[in-house]
């Protein structure tokens, strides 16, 4: 038998030796290509189905190949309409852009380096309909992004990307007329009617320091993302923008059984420039801030937080000006002042912060209660607050919207769902209100409708339907009926997945 002096010699490390100096390495055998699926059911998606082809070895060296396909809106959006749609939550009635099903269809090519640097660029090729709760739908008829990843430090990655879509955004018209003074139907056509290029270049940094992905109990996750899509990147004139996202969360246990965690998200969009006295133009509805909802501030409803826009449901009355000019305005008794669904305006500057007691004392391993005070608001930057309670150039903390709450959580699975229910004591916001039944020729005019509204309407002399003159901004001094009891003021979210 050899001794481990005559192994070394030939330049063979003995067992013993290995032992001594060996790291913990765990070898593990896989497949190299694999299908996943899944199925799944959400309040505002109805069904919803993701299916991915995944390549580990494409072509050899470590390339990794991905194939994903996903839809949502199943059920309710066409062409998959069933029973009506009931099989979906009541709640997707009210938002227009579920009407049609949602899907994403990408393929991505990622590579093991660049060039031999310490980096793994990505490459990928989509085309997507998505669109966000009552506030837009984003239709890319084909859009492509290149990335980068590299760790600029341990466990510290940071991704630049560049994405190109061409594809357009449709909002619903009275956002755009409130918003961005884009009240007519031609001025609304130019900007949502047809395909424009977008393009961005980003950054993603995130530093990632707790115990657990789904239910951390002690470490800090910091996250920040930088978005600026300019003309001279090849976005289009009208579609530029400079949008910076930050947040971060806290964990900390208290007992064995309670932990305490906490979330600070702020966000601003500004114009061409990171200068915040630089005028904003036309940002996309999709690159707006919105608040509210599950994994927001829970005492509101998804993207209701903020100003908000309304759409009367009954139809209004008819004052007889000069001539034939007409205005248009609600009746005065409690059924002409109904409220068909609000619109919500999102914002350029965001902030909410979130606190949480997690605790267990039953079913420790299925079960997690929580008690959670959530805080926020949206603003329009340069503007007054519709509601007058801060100046949108200023943060004073006693503007924000605080609500508390108590959730349930169940894990799952297919991760941890969960259901809260937030207190609200605030009024709905004063804001314009609007009328947008289609009429029985020509175009669906956008009316402002708001009580007092002394904006004229003429007949459109193609077609004959009366449409508002543009140049006048319609009052935002309506105030929605409120209802003051208990039980009205609470408000259910659900969700999957971690809520921060």
């Amino acid at each position: 038998m050899q001794t481990d002096q005559q192994l070394l010699v030939q330049g063979i490390q003995p067992l013993g030796a290995v032992q001594r100096d060996r790291r913990d390495l765990l070898l593990r055998e896989n497949y190299l290509r694999q299908i996943d699926t899944e199925i799944g059911w959400a309040v505002l998606d109805c069904f919803k189905e993701r299916t991915s082809y995944t390549d580990k070895n494409f072509l050899g060296e470590a390339r990794r190949l991905e194939l994903t396909a996903q839809v949502s809106k199943v059920g309710y959006g066409t062409p998959t309409r069933i029973a009506n749609g009931n099989l979906c939550a009541y709640a997707i009635r009210a938002d227009t852009f579920s009407a049609r099903l949602n899907y994403f269809t990408a393929a991505s090519l990622r590579l093991p380096s660049l060039f031999g640097f310490h980096t793994s660029p990505t490459f990928s090729l989509y085309s997507e309909r998505r669109g966000e709760y009552q506030a837009y739908l984003r239709s890319t008829i084909v859009g492509g992004e290149a990335s980068v990843t590299r760790d600029i430090a341990y466990a510290l990655p940071l991704r630049l990307a560049y994405s190109l879509e061409y594809g357009r955004t449709d909002a619903p018209p009275a956002l755009l007329c409130a918003i961005f003074n884009l009240c007519d139907s031609e001025s609304r056509t130019f900007i949502t009617g047809r395909n424009r290029p977008l393009a961005v270049a980003s950054a993603h940094l995130e530093r990632i320091r707790t115990d657990n992905p789904l239910n951390p109990r002690a470490g800090t996750a910091l996250r920040f993302d930088f978005r600026t899509a300019q003309r001279e990147i090849g976005s289009d004139p009208e579609l530029q923008f400079v949008k910076g996202l930050s947040d971060a969360s806290y964990y900390r246990p208290l007992t064995h059984g309670v932990t305490f965690a906490a979330r600070l998200r702020l966000g601003a969009v500004l114009g061409r420039t990171l200068s915040f006295g630089d005028t904003t133009g036309f940002i996309p509805p999709e690159e707006r801030l919105y608040a509210g909802g599950a994994t927001s501030v829970r005492g509101f409803q998804q993207n209701a937080l903020g100003d908000l826009i309304y759409i009367a449901a009954a139809a209004p009355r008819t004052i007889q000006g000069a001539g034939d000019t007409l205005y248009y305005e609600l009746g005065s008794s409690p059924d002409s002042q109904q409220v068909q669904r609000p619109v919500p305006q999102g914002g350029t500057a965001l902030i909410v912060a979130n606190f949480e007691l997690r605790t267990t004392w039953f079913l420790p391993e299925l079960l997690q209660y929580t008690f959670f005070v959530d805080a926020g608001d949206v603003w329009q930057r340069g503007q007054l607050a519709a509601s007058g309670q801060h100046r949108a150039s200023s943060l004073f903390l006693n503007a924000l919207k605080w609500t508390p709450g108590v959730g349930i959580r169940v894990f799952t699975p297919v991760g941890p769902f969960q259901a809260n229910v937030g207190y609200n004591p605030y009024p709905s916001p004063p804001g314009a209100i609007y009328y947008d039944v289609a009429p029985s020729k020509g175009f669906a005019p956008l009316y402002c409708v708001t009580p007092g509204n002394r904006i004229p309407a003429v007949p459109n002399p193609t077609n004959g339907v009366y449409e508002q003159v543009g140049g006048f901004a319609c009052p935002t001094t309506f105030k929605p009926p409120q209802n003051d009891s208990f039980f009205k003021r609470l408000t259910f979210t659900f969700s999957i997945g971690p809520d921060f």
